[in-house]
C-alpha cells in the first residue's frame, strides 16, 4: 500500500510543480495598452500654445526592454494635433537609450519651474515663466549608469536634429488673473530664426542622497554640426545644479545654480536662455534678460517656525533669500543682485524682494514651491 501511495506522489509531483510555476509567474506585460490614465497623459497650459492635451499608447516589446509611446497632442490655441513618439530601449537601471521624434514645442527655460507649477501659474495668474519655439525633429541619448549607495551617476552621449520656427503669442489664451497684462498672459514671445540645427550631445546627470547633503545636477555640452544661413556652428555648455543641507536644528540651506556658456559668432536664437520674474530675478521684468550667455545663483535659508502648527497646512516656513544673475548675447553683463524674505504655508509662499542697487524698487509676489 505504501509503495502505491509513493508511486502516486512521484507521478503527481511534476504536475503539481508545473501548476505552481504557472501561478508564481507574473502576467506578461501587454504588447499594446493605453498610456497614462486610460490613454490620457499629463496636460500642460501656457500662454503660447494654450492647453496641450496629449493622448497616447504604450507598445512593449522584447521582454519589456523596448518601449514605444506614440502620442497625439492637441494644442488648443493653434487648433492643431502634433504627432510624436518616445522610445526607451534597455534596462531602466542599466545602459539604456532614450529617444524622441515628432512635431511639438520646445523651451530652454524649463529648469526654473516644473511643467505642473508653470501650468498652474499660467492658468491662475497669467504668469508663464517660459519662452517657446516650434521644433520638428528628434533627439536621442545613450545613458550609462554608475550606482553607489545613495548615489546615481548617468553619463550620456547623443544627438539632436530639429527644424526650428518662431511662434508668436497673441494674447488669446485665458487666465483667471492678468488677462490683459502685457507682462503676463499677453507677454510677447521672443522670436527665433527659422531653420535646421544638427548637433552632437555629451554630458552627465547625478543624484546624491548618500549623506546629509542632498544634491542633483546635470551638465550637457552641445556641439553643432550643421546650422542654417545667417548663423554659425556653436559650442554650448549648460549646467544646472541643486544642493540642500541642514544647518541648525530644523533649518536648512538651499543653493541653486544655472548657467549657459556659448562659443560662436552668430548663435541661433533657439539656443538663448532667459532670466527675470517669478522664480529667478523677481524685481526684473519677466524673462527680460536673455542671450547665449547666462548665469543665475540663488541661496535660500529656510527657517521652520516650529512653535506654530496649523491644521492641514502644517508648519509655516520663513525664508531668507539672495539671488544674482545676468544674461546677454556673446558676453555676460554685470550681475543683477536682489535680497528678499518670504513666508511659506505648505506649497504657497509670499515673498518680498528688492534689488541691492535700489534701482528697480521692491516687489511683492505670491509663488508656488514643490521642492
Amino acid at each position: 500500500m505504501r509503495s502505491i501511495v509513493a508511486l502516486a506522489l512521484v507521478m503527481a509531483s511534476p504536475r503539481l510543480l508545473s501548476a505552481q510555476q504557472v501561478v508564481l509567474q507574473p502576467d506578461p506585460t501587454p504588447v499594446l495598452q493605453p498610456a497614462g490614465l486610460q490613454g490620457l497623459l499629463a496636460p500642460t497650459y501656457d500662454r503660447v500654445f494654450g492647453l496641450a492635451l496629449p493622448i497616447g499608447a504604450t507598445v512593449t516589446l522584447a521582454s519589456d526592454r523596448l518601449i514605444l509611446e506614440p502620442r497625439l497632442t492637441y494644442r488648443s490655441r493653434l487648433g492643431t494635433i502634433d504627432p510624436s513618439v518616445q522610445l526607451l530601449m534597455g534596462a531602466p537601471n542599466g545602459i539604456r537609450f532614450e529617444g524622441y521624434a515628432g512635431r511639438g514645442q520646445r523651451t530652454n527655460d524649463a529648469w526654473n519651474y516644473s511643467d505642473l507649477v508653470n501650468s498652474a501659474l499660467t492658468l491662475f495668474d497669467g504668469l508663464d515663466t517660459r519662452n517657446y519655439f516650434r521644433s520638428n525633429g528628434g533627439v536621442g541619448r545613450l545613458f550609462g549608469r554608475i550606482d553607489r549607495p545613495g548615489l546615481v551617476l548617468e553619463p550620456f552621449i547623443g544627438g539632436r536634429y530639429e527644424q526650428v520656427s518662431a511662434i508668436a503669442a497673441t494674447g488669446n489664451v485665458w487666465s483667471v488673473l492678468g488677462k490683459t497684462d502685457v507682462e503676463r498672459i499677453r507677454r510677447v514671445n521672443p522670436l527665433v530664426d527659422d531653420g535646421a540645427i544638427g548637433s552632437a550631445l555629451i554630458g552627465a546627470q547625478m543624484h546624491d542622497t548618500s549623506g546629509v547633503v542632498l544634491s542633483r545636477g546635470r551638465v550637457e555640452l552641445e556641439q553643432s554640426v550643421s546650422t542654417f544661413s545667417g548663423t554659425t556652428n556653436f559650442t554650448q555648455l549648460t549646467v544646472d545644479a541643486r544642493v540642500e543641507f541642514p544647518t541648525f536644528k530644523t533649518q536648512r540651506l538651499h543653493f541653486r545654480a544655472h548657467a549657459i556658456a556659448t562659443r560662436g559668432d552668430s548663435v541661433p536664437r533657439a539656443r538663448y536662455g532667459y532670466l527675470g520674474g517669478s522664480g529667478t530675478l523677481r524685481v526684473v521684468e519677466l524673462e527680460a534678460l536673455g542671450g547665449s550667455e547666462l548665469l543665475f545663483l540663488e541661496t535660500r535659508y529656510l527657517i521652520p517656525i516650529d512653535a506654530v502648527l496649523l491644521p492641514v497646512i502644517g508648519i509655516p516656513v520663513l525664508t531668507l533669500r539672495h539671488a544674482m544673475g545676468a544674461a546677454g548675447v556673446s558676453t555676460l553683463p554685470n550681475l543683477e543682485q536682489e535680497i528678499g524674505a518670504g513666508l511659506g504655508l505648505s506649497a504657497l509662499h509670499l515673498d518680498v524682494s528688492t534689488d541691492v542697487a535700489r534701482k528697480r524698487g521692491t516687489k511683492v509676489s505670491l509663488g508656488i514651491s514643490l521642492d
